[in-house]
């Protein structure tokens, strides 16, 4: 918590810098990215900036802990919502991983209709995505239960 509370003391400091690099004419978006830390160092100022109310340039411990509690909800969804998609990934993996090993037999009349050529295209297509959909049914799966 220490780091976050020093680190508070400095931000506004380096997004006045920044806006400097940013309105010269032209903007000098290299040094100013440097000066932040990029776009992600530019995205933990301003949260840093938000979390102090009073305006002081210091986070006090109150206003760290007020966050902490909308911090400790936003974390409580993301891991509901990664539980959902696990199991949503689940689902598509118990329906669609056992249609990869049962045999399609062609009717005469899509073969006549769409050619061998054309049927053998599709069947192509199909275990593609078939086979797709099942990885990233796997991948889906493995991240939810990961993280």
């Amino acid at each position: 918590m220490l780091p976050l509370l020093e680190k508070s003391m400095n931000s506004k400091a380096k997004l006045e810098t920044w806006r400097k690099y940013m309105k010269c004419d032209p903007p000098n978006y290299g040094k100013a990215d440097m000066e932040i830390g990029g776009d992600e160092g530019l995205a933990v100022h301003y949260a840093l900036i938000l979390l102090d109310i009073d305006g002081d340039g210091k986070i006090s411990v109150e206003e760290f802990e007020k966050y902490m509690e909308s911090a400790h909800e936003v974390i409580a969804k993301q891991a509901d919502f990664l539980l959902n998609t696990g199991i949503i990934g689940a689902l598509f993996l118990s329906f669609l991983y056992p249609l990869m090993f049962q045999p399609i037999t062609v009717s005469d009349l899509s073969s006549e209709f769409f050619g061998e050529t054309g049927v053998s295209v599709i069947f192509h297509i199909y275990y593609i995505l078939l086979t797709l959909s099942v990885g990233f049914a796997i991948v889906n799966v493995f991240f939810a239960a990961r993280y």
